[in-house]
């Protein structure tokens, strides 16, 4: 399980939010003693707070409790203090730390090793998840002077959809509106793909390769495993696949190998309350590992499997959030096992 250490006796190392003072809810579910957390149950917890009238902006379950993020100025006398027999905290909106910028950067920090290594010289290259992808260029002006700018992320696995048409996974913001995929810069690179669609809520962006290139859902080998990890499927975001406190890894070309764990199980929720996009809330500890720039990589269990994309990070917390992966299958994609040839 994931352990938080703090020298000031008044820490107590996680803002858990405010207790609700409402009655319970969902009490014919029982987390603490006799239910699994799932799908089901994070949907008619939803369900309780549209039947309130309280639009909530996401729900997490971490295990031993819940934590909701509610408008300002929400009535906690009238929001549920036990959802399923476990205790419910929340946060209000002004409260969550906003979106780490750095993970949007667009110039890479000094004294960071990371691997631009341009992958795809030769035409029928092979490539795989967690090599750099970069936006065109756009010019900004700096200090008076007009430069050149991009953005850089990471990218994401091979998936086909139900007509078996090939494509690759990105971070959708990372990109401009030409869509327009290079690897691994427009400085010293060349275009691999562009982008086809967007996944609505997900910042998932699907990528039709340039014909003759070669892709394989396959990780770059590491000290523990020199020849690489093949992924296996996609995880479903609930138990029993995915559980609080599992250990997770993940590749990219700002960060290298990096491992982490899993926080919590929830959702983004957005609109009306009946559009909600998976989420894992997670922690990358192991070490001096910066995880800028990492948005796109595919998270994988011990299995494995890819449990979700990360996303961003939280100001001052190395706190992060993926989106399911499982959300590829709600929009018509699959994990595509083998080596293919675009």
């Amino acid at each position: 399980m994931p352990l938080r250490l703090t020298t000031d006796e008044e820490d107590a190392c996680w803002d858990r939010g405010k207790i609700g003072k409402g009655p319970t809810a969902l009490r014919h579910f029982d987390l603490h003693r006799r239910d699994e957390f799932s799908e089901g149950i994070i949907k008619e917890a939803i369900t309780v707070f549209k039947e309130l009238q309280i639009p909530i902006q996401d729900i997490v379950w971490y295990g031993v409790l819940w934590q909701v993020t509610v408008p300002d100025g929400t009535d906690l006398r009238k929001v549920p203090s036990c959802i399923a027999h476990q205790p419910c905290y929340y946060r209000f909106e002004s409260e969550v730390a906003k979106t780490d910028s750095s993970t949007l950067r667009v110039k890479i920090p000094e004294g960071v090793d990371f691997d631009d290594t341009f992958y795809a010289k030769e035409p029928n290259a092979l490539l795989r998840p967690g090599i750099m992808v970069s936006s065109s260029s756009r010019s900004v002006v700096e200090d008076g002077r007009t430069v050149d700018r991009y953005k850089s992320t990471t990218s994401g696995i091979l998936v086909v959809d139900r007509d078996g048409n090939l494509f690759i996974t990105v971070a959708a913001h990372g990109f401009e509106e030409d869509g327009i995929v290079w690897h691994p810069t427009p400085n010293r690179g060349r275009v691999i793909g562009n982008i086809v669609k967007t996944l609505s809520g997900t910042d998932i962006a699907i990528v039709k390769l340039n014909s003759g290139i070669r892709y394989v859902n396959e990780m770059f080998g590491t000290r523990e495993n020199p020849n690489g990890t093949r992924t296996n499927g996609l995880s479903p975001n609930c138990p029993p696949h995915t559980l609080v406190g599992d250990n997770l890894r993940m590749d990219t070309p700002f960060s290298g190998f990096c491992e982490g764990l899993v926080l919590g199980l929830g959702m983004k929720v957005r609109g009306d309350d009946t559009d909600y996009i998976g989420h894992m809330w997670s922690v990358f500890e192991n070490g001096d590992e910066p995880i800028d720039e990492c948005c796109g990589s595919a998270i994988l269990d011990e299995q494995g499997r890819v449990v979700a994309f990360f996303r961003y990070k939280m100001n001052q917390s190395g706190d992060c959030f993926g989106v399911s992966a499982i959300e590829l299958r709600r929009y018509g994609y699959e994990i595509c096992g083998e080596e293919q040839t675009f």
